[in-house]
C-alpha cells in the first residue's frame, strides 16, 4: 500500500496536531488488499483514536496485526481489522491497458519506480515486460516527480512529443554515487554527474505541465473522489483520454462529498521510501 499523508486542519486551516493518510494505490496480495482497502480511502486513526502523528506513521507500513479507523468517500467511519505487516511482491508495471476511442489505441502504463527485477541487477524481468514502442507520449506527473521519473521525460523530448499533465516536477538532474567505508562504519553519497539530454536541457527548475491537473485541487476535483487506476474516469487518466481525444471527460455522475476533508499540505509520500539516493547508477562491473 502506498499513501499520501496529510496534516489535519480546521476551518482556519490551523493544524489540529495529526494526520489522515490517503491511499494512492494498493498491491495485490498485500494486507491492505486482504482487508478491502481501496484507492482514495482514508486512514484517520489506528486503535480507535485520531493519532496518526509524525512519530507514529510508520507502522501504516510496517506494523503488528492492528485496527485502522477508514473513512470512503461521505461514508461514516468504520473500524477494520489489518494484519500484520508482510513481504509481497512490489512490481513497478502496476497496471497497463489499451483503450480504443473511435479510431485511436490509446496505451496506458502506471509505472511505479524503477526496478530492473526482483532480484537485482541481473534480473530483466520487469525490464523485458516494458518492452513497448509508442508513437506520443501524454505523462501525467505531480510534484514528487523526480529523478529517473524526469529523465525518462528529458531523454524522450528531443525525439518525439511529450506531453505533461498535472503539476511541476522536482528538478532532480543529477545524480549520486554511495562511497563508504565498513571500518569507520560511515557511508554518503556525493553528486557525481549532471543529467542532460541530446539538445543539452537544463531542467534544475523542473518541468512545467502543458496542463496544469491536481487530484487533490478541489477546484479543479470537486468530488475529491479517486477512482481505481485505470478506470478511464479517473481524474489524471481521464483528462489525458479527453486531450488525446477531443472528448470531454465524464464525471460518470459523481455527487461532491457532503463534508470533504480539512487537509493542509502534504507532509510525506510513502513512495518515496523507493528512492535509491538519486539516479539509479549500476555498480562497476555489473552488465547494463
Amino acid at each position: 500500500m502506498e499513501f499520501t499523508l496529510f496534516n489535519v486542519v480546521n476551518d482556519s486551516n490551523q493544524p489540529l496536531g495529526y494526520y489522515y493518510a490517503r491511499i494512492l494505490y494498493v498491491l495485490p496480495n498485500s494486507p491492505a488488499s486482504s482487508a478491502g482497502l481501496e484507492r482514495g480511502d482514508w486512514i484517520v486513526g489506528i486503535k480507535g483514536k485520531n493519532n496518526i502523528n509524525s512519530d507514529n506513521y510508520g507502522i501504516l507500513l510496517n506494523g503488528d496485526r492492528t485496527q485502522w479507523l477508514v473513512k470512503r468517500g461521505d461514508t461514516e467511519v468504520r473500524t477494520i481489522d489489518i494484519e500484520a505487516s508482510r513481504a509481497v511482491e512490489d512490481n513497478p508495471l502496476f497496471y497497463h491497458n489499451v483503450y480504443t476511442r473511435g479510431d485511436k489505441k490509446i496505451g496506458y502504463l502506471v509505472y511505479n519506480h524503477f526496478t530492473p527485477g526482483p532480484n537485482g541487477y541481473s534480473d530483466r524481468t520487469y525490464d523485458e515486460e516494458m518492452k513497448k514502442i509508442f508513437a506520443g507520449f501524454h505523462i501525467l506527473t505531480s510534484q514528487s516527480t523526480a529523478s529517473s521519473s524526469e529523465v525518462v521525460i528529458n531523454s524522450l523530448n528531443p525525439f518525439m512529443d511529450v506531453i505533461l499533465i498535472g503539476e511541476l516536477t522536482e528538478g532532480k538532474n543529477v545524480g549520486m554515487e554511495m562511497q563508504k567505508n565498513d571500518k569507520y562504519e560511515w557511508m554518503y553519497w556525493p553528486i557525481t554527474l549532471r543529467v542532460t539530454n541530446a539538445v543539452n536541457y537544463d531542467y534544475s527548475a523542473g518541468f512545467k505541465p502543458d496542463i496544469e491537473w491536481n487530484e487533490y485541487d478541489l477546484t479543479q476535483n470537486p468530488t475529491d473522489v479517486l477512482l481505481p487506476l485505470g478506470d478511464p474516469d479517473e481524474f489524471m487518466l481521464g483528462k489525458a483520454i479527453s486531450l488525446i481525444t477531443g472528448v470531454k471527460r465524464s464525471a460518470r455522475g459523481m455527487n461532491t462529498l457532503s463534508k470533504s476533508i480539512m487537509k493542509g499540505e502534504s507532509v510525506y509520500q510513502s513512495t518515496e521510501r523507493h528512492a535509491t539516493g538519486g539516479m539509479l547508477m549500476v555498480p562497476e562491473g555489473k552488465d547494463n
